[in-house]
Order: structure tokens, then C-alpha cells, then sequence
């Protein structure tokens, strides 16, 4: 649900909503550097780096985006011409797809919170049966 299909290729490209959003926030943009960019969408969107570069590698596997490697080590983080046009599709679908991620995140910081509980030193007694 909710996936681009791209059917213009012999294999069809599906890219779940995670891939969706990190080619839309590269979009046309040159990155230096992929691990900056890991790290931002962990921030922003609270996933997990280790989750953003799974996904990042996938998208590389399908040829959308390239990044830096061992073999080239100053290739920056962009799309490809392929990832260009997977672009154009989900581009129509950017602002619900920001606010599924920014509702999603939001959740979790409020499960968070609620798990939290604040104590206050003055407020807490301890009782110590005396033997």
C-alpha cells in the first residue's frame, strides 16, 4: 500500500515508504557525504541509522541513488537518472508522506514521554523495616 510502482522498467521497482522518503529528501541535491546524511534522517525522522543505511544500500541496488564506496570513495550522494524519475511520482505524494513519518515520530516521543516518570528526590520515601 502506498508504494511507487515504476513500470516504464523491464523489473518493476517498488519502493517501500522509507525508500520513498529518503529519495525524496535527496531529491536533486548533491550530498557530500552519506553518513551526514544518515545521520539527518535519523534525527528528523527517528529512525535508526542502521535502518537508513539498509535502506540507502537497497535503493543503491536498484541503481537510484549512488554513494561513496571503497572503490570510489569521492562519489557523493545523489540520484540517479533512474532515481530522477522515481522522483517525479512521489514528489505528488510529499506532503503525505512527511506527515506520516512526522505522526509516526511524534507517537513515539509521546510513548516516550509517557514512560518517563520524573521524581522528585524530596518526594520519594523509602521504608526500611528496622529489625
Amino acid at each position: 500500500m502506498n508504494q511507487i510502482v515504476d513500470k516504464r522498467e523491464h523489473n518493476r521497482k517498488i519502493f517501500n515508504k522509507c525508500e520513498q522518503l529518503i529519495i525524496l529528501e535527496i531529491g536533486c541535491d548533491l550530498i557530500p557525504s552519506a553518513s551526514s546524511f544518515t545521520e539527518y534522517v535519523s534525527n528528523i525522522y527517528g529512525f535508526s541509522k542502521s535502518t537508513v543505511w539498509y535502506n540507502l544500500k537497497n535503493l543503491k541496488n536498484k541503481k537510484v541513488l549512488d554513494f561513496a564506496t571503497k572503490i570510489n570513495p569521492t562519489q557523493i550522494l545523489a540520484l540517479t537518472k533512474k532515481g530522477i524519475r522515481c522522483l517525479k511520482p512521489i514528489k505528488k505524494q510529499k506532503v503525505s508522506l512527511i506527515n506520516y513519518f512526522n505522526s509516526r515520530y511524534m507517537k513515539l516521543e509521546q510513548r516516550n514521554y509517557n514512560n518517563f516518570k520524573y521524581y522528585d528526590k524530596e518526594s520519594i520515601s523509602i521504608n526500611i523495616p528496622l529489625t
